[in-house]
């Protein structure tokens, strides 16, 4: 887990921006993924670290840049629901996303 203060906000990636994988895991696993609010949050050193609300704790990981963190938190997320399918186990409900207000 990664320790200290909040550095920034922050940023929510789309599901639908997010780039599919193919690394071995089910196409059900990368499509449920895509499901899941993804965030960015700057780094201390720079870069993006990832935050996935409904799996809090769970996935460690990050990328020098914002498309990079996208993408490596989108292929970490695909694993992790690949394997509570294997397990049989009940997967979290994906978060609401935040609206943005409209002035």
């Amino acid at each position: 887990m990664l320790a200290g203060p909040r550095y920034g906000s922050p940023t929510v990636v789309p599901p639908a921006s997010a780039a599919a994988y193919n690394t071995g895991m089910s196409s059900l696993a990368n499509e449920l993924a895509r499901q899941y609010a993804i965030h960015l949050v700057p780094a201390t050193g720079g870069g993006y670290r990832v935050r996935i609300p409904a799996f809090p704790d769970l996935i460690l990981t990050g990328g020098d840049t914002a498309a990079d963190a996208a993408r490596n938190g989108l292929e970490a997320l695909a694993l992790l629901i690949d394997g509570y399918l294997e397990d049989g186990e009940p997967l979290p409900l994906p978060q609401p996303r935040a609206r943005e207000a409209v002035s």
